[in-house]
């Protein structure tokens, strides 16, 4: 994230997800995205379950 960046800017950016499963051209796809330089992937698998064990109870993502 570039500095001097608002919060209120960094919301408006559009995240997305792809998910994709082993020998379907998923790596591919994430190395040609990966070459753009506003573009920021993790590593696979492991970063899904971490997100998993993380958030995968939450019910409700609005703020109460």
């Amino acid at each position: 994230m570039k500095s001097g960046l608002s919060i209120e800017k960094v919301r408006d950016i559009p995240m997305f997800f792809i998910l994709g499963r082993p020998r379907t051209g998923s790596t591919l796809l994430r190395t040609l995205f990966d070459a753009h330089p506003n573009v920021i992937i993790p590593q696979e698998w492991p970063m899904l379950l971490l997100l998993h064990f993380q958030f995968g109870k939450v019910k409700c993502w609005d703020a109460p």
